[in-house]
C-alpha cells in the first residue's frame, strides 16, 4: 500500500495536476487535430499578420498534448508530453504550458532572424563579383598567371641536398 502510495504522490497526481492546467489555458480547444487545422485557419483569416496556436489533445497519439499553430500556409503540430515534472516540448522541460507559448514565441522570432541573415548574405554572396575557382580576378588560370600554386610549409616534399 506504501509502494502504491508512492507511485500516486510522485507520479500521478503531479501529471493530473499537469494535465488539468493544460486544459485550464484560455488557448487549450477541443477536437481533433484536423478541427484544430479549421479553426487555426479561420482564426488566420480573420487576422492575417497574427500566428494563431491552440494546444488539444492528441487524437493521433493518445495520452500526448498537442500545441498546433499557423505560421504562413501550412499548421505546425508539436507533440506535449507530461511528466511528473512539468511538460516535455521539443526536448525541453517546461513547468507551466505559459512557458511553452513563450518559448516558441521567441524561438521563433529567432528563426526568422536567422532566416533573414541567411538570405542577406546569401544574396550578397550571388550579386558580388566573386573570382571563379581555379582563377585570378582577372581571368587568367591561377597557374598560368603566377606559375605553380605555393605550396603550404609543413606539405612541401621532403628535399634532401647532398
Amino acid at each position: 500500500s506504501s509502494d502504491l502510495d508512492e507511485i500516486l504522490a510522485r507520479y500521478i497526481r503531479p501529471l493530473t495536476k499537469y494535465a488539468e492546467a493544460i486544459v485550464q489555458e484560455k488557448c487549450f480547444r477541443y477536437g481533433t487535430e484536423e478541427e484544430i487545422d479549421r479553426l487555426l485557419k479561420d482564426e488566420k483569416e480573420d487576422e492575417p499578420k497574427r500566428i494563431p496556436y491552440f494546444f488539444g489533445y492528441s487524437s493521433k497519439h493518445p495520452g500526448l498534448f498537442v500545441f498546433s499553430f499557423l505560421p504562413s500556409k501550412h499548421v505546425v503540430h508539436e507533440l506535449v508530453k507530461l511528466t511528473p515534472k512539468g511538460y516535455r516540448f521539443q526536448k525541453r522541460n517546461f513547468t507551466k504550458a505559459s512557458q511553452i507559448i513563450a518559448y516558441i514565441k521567441s524561438d521563433f522570432v529567432k528563426q526568422l532572424k536567422e532566416r533573414s541573415r541567411k538570405a542577406a548574405s546569401l544574396k550578397a554572396q550571388q550579386t558580388a563579383t566573386s573570382p571563379s575557382k581555379g582563377h585570378s580576378r582577372w581571368g587568367e588560370p591561377i597557374t598560368q598567371a603566377y606559375g605553380r600554386p605555393p605550396t603550404h610549409p609543413d606539405r612541401r616534399p621532403n628535399l634532401r641536398y647532398e
